[in-house]
């Protein structure tokens, strides 16, 4: 199997994950600067996610689901929270408490989306044309975002 045969649901799964180790990285009594970068990488991870479910996947899977509306506004929820904590630095005393609201709306989001996946699972949607949809979805992120980190260099 190539990369770009890969499903829908494994190329989200993936980013599921990657997003859940960097949740559980985190701990109150880390340094101030060690919580922030932490908390700069679970962005990225988000942004990615966000990208590649409120642009490809929910669209492809609406008419079929209903879920995938609510699941699409959680992820504003979460950048509402990212907010709140990326105004705050890690030494707060609120930040601890502000970035474990966040970590449960997350966590809450992921529970959804594996509920939503066995359902589309189930669907006889093509998950392989999805997958491939996925793949040039983040391969074009990644590009862009690589080369941004080039350009401020």
């Amino acid at each position: 199997m190539t990369t770009k045969e890969i499903g829908a649901i494994q190329v989200l799964k993936d980013v599921h994950r990657r997003v859940i180790e960097l949740l559980e990285k985190y701990k109150d009594d880390m340094p101030a600067q060690d919580k922030e970068s932490l908390l700069a990488d679970l962005w990225h991870e988000m942004s990615l996610l966000d990208a590649l479910e409120v642009q490809v996947f929910y669209p492809a899977i609406k008419d079929y689901f209903q879920d995938a509306e609510r699941c699409a506004e959680d992820h504003n929820h979460i950048k509402v929270l990212f907010a709140q904590v990326q105004r705050l630095m890690g030494n707060e005393e609120e930040f601890d408490e502000r970035v474990h609201e966040l970590f449960e709306a997350i966590k809450s989001h992921l529970s959804e989306d594996s509920q939503v996946f066995r359902k589309v699972e189930k669907s006889g949607i093509d998950l392989s044309v999805l997958g491939r949809d996925l793949i040039n979805k983040k391969e074009s992120i990644t590009a862009h975002t690589l080369s941004e980190k080039n350009r401020l260099r």
